[in-house]
C-alpha cells in the first residue's frame, strides 16, 4: 500500500486510473497509472507507482492552481478555527 508515499493523494490504489499498459520506464505491469493525467501529451503513456516515487516523472501543478488551492484551504481552515501554520510542511503560499 502506498498511502504513506503520496503526500497529496489519499489511497491511490482505490482512486487512481490504472492502465493495462506496462510502465514505460521500467516495464512493470502492476499499479501502472494512466499517462494522460500527467498532462504531457503523448510523452507519458504509463508509469508505475515505484517509478513515480523514484522521481522518474513528476506531476507539475501550475502556479495558478497552487494559489487557488492554498487560498481555498486557508478559507476552510479559518472557518474551522484551525491554524494553517500547523500544516506548513504540506502547504506553502506561492
Amino acid at each position: 500500500m502506498y498511502n504513506q508515499k503520496f503526500k497529496y493523494f489519499v489511497n491511490p490504489e482505490a482512486n487512481a486510473e490504472f492502465t493495462e499498459e506496462v510502465c514505460q520506464f521500467c516495464g512493470a505491469t502492476k499499479n501502472c497509472l494512466e499517462g494522460e493525467y500527467f498532462d504531457r501529451g503523448d510523452e507519458v503513456t504509463s508509469v508505475c507507482f515505484d517509478c513515480l516515487i523514484d522521481g522518474k516523472i513528476v506531476v507539475n501543478i501550475p502556479e495558478y492552481l497552487q494559489k487557488k488551492l492554498y487560498s481555498h484551504l486557508k478559507d476552510v481552515f479559518s472557518k474551522e478555527n484551525v491554524d494553517i501554520n500547523k500544516y506548513s510542511n504540506l502547504l506553502s503560499p506561492i
